[in-house]
């Protein structure tokens, strides 16, 4: 099924999130690129939750695959692929107030080849850190990503992964506001290519740890044990990270460098302070 929003608007005030377990394809034919200045969709429509709940739940070998058009979510989450449930997000604006897209359950998958997300709080890209949350599949190989926290104690994040799942990152843009590019807990992931730009000297929490996280271009976090910790390994092989000028552009936080010295491997990319 292909909904063509055709520069129309679609309130959603039901405080439940809308469950897809089919094949369905979004887009715009009104549609226009977003404005990285202006931080917003320019397109003439939309989808908006106005309520709790995401705007989408993709569950079931459902597939939701978004080409254009704007989907935001003004209370918390905007979709979520759970327990088998497929994402694409080809092109269109994705908004939410906490997190943009994340994954959840095992065999759930999202593909991220263009488009921008952003959010106002919390994670742009992520998943979540229980053990019933694994067996996840995150490939991203473009897009524009913006981060921002308005949450005291806190520090935005581009992409927040706790959970024992693989992130293959190919390629995009994140821009992320006094926060950490990419927070790795747990699972395996594979950095080909990226472009990482973050800014702030401050530390704040990040999800529901305690852990205090500095606005790193890319940390992994031993220290907060998520469930199935001890899978997790990142390799960088290339892209660009920016940083603060105070700031570490990769850190490994643990209490135990010698155990977890080989979680973190970077094999390439250039590295500079912005």
């Amino acid at each position: 099924m292909t909904i063509d929003l055709n520069g129309h608007e679609i309130t959603i005030n039901d405080g439940a999130a809308n469950v897809i377990a089919a094949d369905v394809t979004i887009m715009d034919t009104e549609y226009s690129d977003p404005s990285f200045f202006e931080g917003q969709g320019t397109s003439t429509g939309g989808i908006v939750k106005k309520t709790t709940g995401e705007a989408f739940v993709v569950v079931n070998n459902g597939k939701l695959t978004l080409k254009s058009g704007n989907i935001v979510s003004e209370r918390t989450n905007t979709l979520r692929a759970q327990n088998g449930g497929e994402i694409v997000i080809d092109g269109g604006y994705i908004k939410a107030q906490e997190t943009a897209i994340m994954a959840t359950g095992r065999a759930s998958m999202i593909t991220i080849n263009g488009g921008y997300l952003e959010t106002v709080d919390n994670f742009v890209i992520g998943g979540n850190g229980n053990a019933s949350s694994a067996g996840t599949i995150i490939e991203i190989n473009g897009g524009t990503f913006f981060g921002h926290v308005v949450s005291d104690g806190y520090i935005a994040c581009g992409i927040h992964h706790p959970q024992n799942g693989l992130l293959t990152i190919n390629g995009g843009d994140f821009y992320i506001e006094n926060g950490v590019g990419l927070l790795v807990r747990s699972g395996n992931v594979i950095v080909n290519n990226v472009n990482i730009t973050t800014t702030g000297n401050i530390s704040g929490k990040v999800a529901d740890s305690k852990i205090l996280i500095d606005c790193n271009d890319v940390c992994v976090d031993m220290k907060s044990a998520y469930s199935e910790a001890d899978s997790t390994h990142v390799e960088i092989k290339n892209g660009t990270f920016i940083a603060a000028e105070e700031v570490n552009s990769v850190m490994l936080l643990t209490d135990n460098q010698e155990a977890d010295a080989e979680r973190l491997i970077v094999s390439g990319g250039t590295f500079s302070k912005s």
